[in-house]
């Protein structure tokens, strides 16, 4: 058997309007039940008629709420679409940013689509006009389209099924989402369920067959169970292979409710390190609208976060932050591969999130990935990538990583990308270094462009990252490893190397495998220093 993981969710629910507040109402214990509002209908007096022997249900707010230039939908298609498309698209586009993945960068994929539905009462309210139907409500309708339309809105290739079994539906699909990862008919899967309650027929025939409950709750698996209760929803869950999925640096085997010791984690380490701790928290990872949203604001410390476009700006700064960090690539084929657009294109799509982020203060970390190759396109050329950095730099950015992303480059590539950049007239304090360990290079890079003047190095602890675009990369340049070398050369960091090297351990425990680090595998093998 082939292991599943979940790397990626959304969903939307009465009085629930993300994960995280569905995971508040269950530790609450409460429910999301209402009495019907008259604007769906007047449950009151079907309830008074005998029709139905309840007027409560669990329904969404703004349902009917989509945002279709986002999308690119025509406003008369959007008008005609059953809205839970529009939930589907909406809340699959949430997932896969959950996943750590742009959407956009998605097109062409293998994803596949399975979706469990089971009404369809919107076309019941508008296709009753043999004479006024148009194209667009045909393509708007219909339980086919709930998956069809998601897969052809974001160009994904795999399989893409609706499937109705009634109460089931949303769990067959992910069965069946499940079974063509292990079936190798696709490479990731979207697994969803979406349900709006449009009118009351439903209701009444429940309630015609003793199936309803005179409170409109379900209570499955209690003695006081009396019946079914209608409820809304729209879940997608992002399904791939689990061993994909810990290549990609995706999995994290933790309990569900990781923050709490995140938490401490990284507000320890700001008190002990005020001027030297940066956070790079990225809002498409569950949890951290939470974490921004909790961790106590210490003065002087960046907390960087990394934004994939406009609608991450966004909840960036919903969350509170006061900084940004814009991801690009330098080369041609990772941008398409990773971005879904052209290296052009993926840069000159940031300028007006740049813009937008310095018009509300913000400061601006740009990243360009692939600085010295690019495991498809060979080596960059120095003068493309002054180029990109300038016109990030134009755009408004305050610093610049140069990202080694798969590991090549060596001290005397340094050398020649510093000297390119100087022509290019780039003022080398405000770029920074990214290295990645690949071929052991990472420590002898930074010694050659500390030489040259540069002093910001990004750096993880316990060396651990890499790429899921780019499978040979190694992992990031280890914190610990790099607070060695400097306090060997009588460089103050300010940094703890014994919580550092605590701290690595954590992480390689809840991975569950030993991080890539040289100085924290020394320490934990007592070897003398």
């Amino acid at each position: 058997m082939n292991d599943v993981a979940i790397v990626g969710l959304d969903c939307r629910f009465p009085k629930a309007d993300d994960p995280a507040a569905l995971w508040k109402l269950l530790l609450d214990g409460a429910d999301g039940i209402d009495e019907i509002p008259a604007e769906r209908w007047n449950a009151a007096e079907l309830h008074d008629d005998g029709a139905v022997n309840h007027r409560a249900g669990g329904l969404i707010s703004d349902a009917d709420a989509f945002d279709n230039d986002f999308f690119g939908i025509a406003p008369r298609e959007a008008q005609a679409m059953d809205p839970q498309q529009r939930l589907l698209l909406q809340t699959a586009w949430r997932a896969l940013e959950n996943a750590t993945l742009d959407p956009r960068g998605q097109g062409g994929s293998n994803n596949g689509v399975f979706v469990g539905v089971m009404a369809n009462e919107w076309a019941h309210l508008h296709m009753s006009d043999y004479r006024a139907i148009t194209a667009q409500d045909g393509s708007g309708n219909g339980y086919f389209m709930t998956a069809n339309r998601l897969s052809y809105q974001l160009d994904f290739k795999g399989p893409s099924l609706a499937v109705d079994t009634a109460c089931s539906s949303s769990l067959v699909a992910v069965h069946l989402a499940v079974q063509a990862l292990r079936n190798g008919e696709c490479d990731q899967a979207l697994a969803a369920g979406v349900n709006l309650t449009l009118t009351p027929a439903l209701n009444v025939f429940y309630t015609k067959a003793g199936l309803a409950a005179p409170d409109g709750r379900c209570k499955p698996f209690s003695g006081k169970a009396d019946g079914i209760g209608r409820g809304e929803g729209v879940a997608v869950v992002v399904a791939r292979s689990a061993a994909e999925a810990r290549d990609a640096a995706d999995l994290v085997e933790v309990d569900y409710e990781p923050l709490e010791p995140v938490l401490d984690m990284v507000e320890d380490s700001v008190r002990r390190h005020r001027q030297n701790a940066d956070l790079a928290a990225d809002l498409q990872l569950a949890d951290a609208d939470g974490l921004l949203r909790s961790l106590s604001r210490e003065p002087g410390v960046r907390y960087p976060v990394l934004v994939p476009n406009e609608k991450g700006l966004e909840r960036a700064l919903a969350a509170g932050a006061d900084e940004i960090a814009v991801f690009v690539s330098a080369s041609e084929s990772y941008s398409r591969k990773n971005l879904n657009r052209s290296r052009d294109e993926a840069i000159a799509g940031y300028g007006p999130v740049i813009k937008k982020a310095k018009d509300a203060r913000l400061r601006v970390r740009g990243y360009l990935s692939m600085v010295f190759a690019d495991p498809w396109d060979g080596p960059t050329d120095a003068a493309v990538v002054s180029g990109a950095a300038k016109q990030l730099l134009d755009f408004g950015c305050d610093e610049l990583s140069l990202g080694d992303t798969i590991g090549v480059g060596t001290p005397g590539e340094i050398s020649t990308l510093l000297s390119a950049l100087r022509r290019a007239h780039i003022p080398l304090p405000k770029v920074a270094f990214h290295f990645h360990d690949t071929y052991g290079q990472a420590l002898a890079n930074v010694l050659a462009a500390m030489a040259e003047g540069i002093t910001t190095f990004d750096a993880s602890v316990g060396g651990i990252g890499g790429s899921p675009f780019a499978k040979m990369a190694g992992g990031n340049l280890a914190t610990e490893d790099l607070v060695w070398m400097c306090k060997g050369m009588g460089i103050e960091t300010g940094l703890d190397l014994d919580k550092l090297v605590a701290t690595s351990t954590w992480l390689g425990e809840q991975l569950g495998r030993e991080l890539p680090a040289h100085v924290s595998r020394a320490k934990r093998a007592d070897v003398p220093s």
